[in-house]
């Protein structure tokens, strides 16, 4: 294997690097590829990936997308003609030379390929680092360098709930998390409605940023980082040394499965004599992550609930984009009259004021749901709702997946479930919430009026 050359940045400047050649080569004995087994992978002749390998030709764009597909690096990372040392150590290589460390790795990897044709195991420190850093199959944020370690990756404390935690759901608790470390991360709907979920539910939830556990006492820690596992990792899970040691026991699930996305929560107790500060940013939870030699058939599921959830998000953002709001606080506006609601379209004449955006929206809701019920019961025509029903209906796109979701908020059953699961699986593509309920035949104007009523 060659050494590194001397050549001459962007910036003008001399670096150490190898040519990338050189290092696409490296790259193959370390991952136990051939030549021949690399082009069928990405679909070109064995001459091109040669030719490459032998310094005889450059890599094209085409080259550097499928290149990128296959590896850990991006595309751009192959357009470049030499690779900088510091890049080389990050990806497990010697500046001077590794024959040997490159074949007992080209050895390894092939024992692990004949478990499944793919490099699998427990990814190292500069595995892990490469992985999330380049946040195409995994993905932690914020992600803190320092937080890996020889073979393993820690995660931090975000909040410690010691009261009501199944009050909020996971996807709220998430926007709790913002509200306490970047507001500014939320949009104002979100925040204002966390905001007065927060006021509304007041002593029935308690949580800190950092809290002294009492002897005895118990908490539900949220991890700060959010993680995402594509369908080739997983993660076996386990308390810091540190804290099993000062008698701080934890509860979680046994590992985080492929496909999975979101931040980890563990219900923790002090069984020491003495008080345990559980600090923001400390770790509290470490992560073997493993890379498998196949991506399972069957990736981790959102649970019916998160599913649901999802969805009334969408509903919300959809429904409130008919109404117009204006923030009169500024105006001179206070009290009753700080916020003020209007129907988008001026032949419907609604407007409301009141003290806060979200009682405003509550109110719309109620003036959009009588419109529907006079439209259903009495038979009244009202062209502009209707056009706003099908507007609703038809901005929300829905996978395969969030159907059951929509169906037990509609009360659809099996048969009608399963008919529209087919034309998923015929199209192979998403369909609108409009699409779905025209095809079978549902009554939009009382569908729509179900769906309002389960987020109002």
């Amino acid at each position: 294997m060659g050494s590194t050359k001397t050549y001459t940045d962007a910036a003008g400047r001399s670096q150490e690097g190898l040519e990338l050649g050189e290092y696409l080569k490296r790259k193959l004995a370390l991952e136990g590829l051939s030549i021949a087994e690399l082009a069928e992978k990405i679909s070109v002749h064995p001459q091109t990936i040669y030719n490459v390998t032998a310094g005889k030709r450059s890599i094209s764009s085409n080259l550097a997308l499928k290149l990128s597909q296959q590896f850990i690096e991006k595309a751009e990372f192959w357009l470049r003609d030499y690779v900088p040392v510091e890049d080389l150590e990050r990806a497990g290589m010697r500046p001077s030379g590794d024959a040997d460390i490159l074949r007992a790795r080209a050895e390894e990897a092939s024992a692990r390929r004949s478990m499944g044709g793919a490099v699998s195991g427990i990814l190292v420190d500069r595995d892990i680092r490469a992985a999330v850093e380049s946040a195409a199959e995994l993905a932690v944020k914020p992600y803190d360098a320092s937080k890996v370690q020889g073979a393993s990756m820690d995660l931090s404390i975000g909040l410690v709930i010691t009261k009501g935690f199944d009050r909020l759901s996971r996807s709220e608790w998430m926007s709790v998390l913002a509200l306490k470390y970047d507001p500014g991360a939320l949009d104002k709907p979100e925040r204002a409605r966390i905001t007065a979920k927060l006021k509304q539910l007041e002593s029935d939830v308690v949580f800190e940023r950092s809290l002294e556990l009492g002897p005895g006492q118990s908490c539900v820690i949220m991890s700060r980082e959010h993680v995402t596992f594509g369908g080739r990792f997983l993660a076996d899970v386990g308390p810091t040394a540190e804290n099993s040691l000062g008698g701080l026991v934890m509860g979680y699930g046994r590992q985080v499965d492929p496909g999975y996305s979101g931040h980890l929560f563990s219900r923790a107790v002090n069984l020491s004599d003495d008080p345990f500060e559980l600090i923001a940013q400390d770790s509290f939870l470490t992560l073997v992550i493993h890379r498998l030699a196949a991506a399972p058939e069957r990736l981790y599921q959102q649970s019916f609930e998160a599913r649901t959830e999802a969805f009334q998000k969408r509903l919300y953002t959809a429904i409130e984009a008919l109404f117009t709001f204006s923030d009169r606080t500024e105006e001179g506006g206070e009290g009753d009259e700080a916020w003020k609601i209007s129907w988008i379209d001026s032949s419907n004449d609604f407007t409301f004021f009141s003290k806060t955006k979200p009682e405003a929206f509550s109110a719309g809701l109620e003036w959009l749901s009588r419109q529907l019920r006079q439209m259903i019961e009495g038979g009244s025509h009202n062209p502009e709702i209707k056009r706003a029903v099908e507007t609703i209906l038809d901005s929300i796109v829905l996978s395969s997946g969030e159907l059951a979701a929509v169906g037990g908020l509609l009360g659809l059953d099996d048969e009608a479930l399963d008919a529209a699961r087919k034309v998923y699986t015929e199209t192979g593509s998403k369909q609108t919430l409009f699409d779905n309920l025209r095809r079978l035949g549902r009554n939009l104007l009382a569908d729509t009026l179900r769906l309002i009523e389960s987020i109002h």
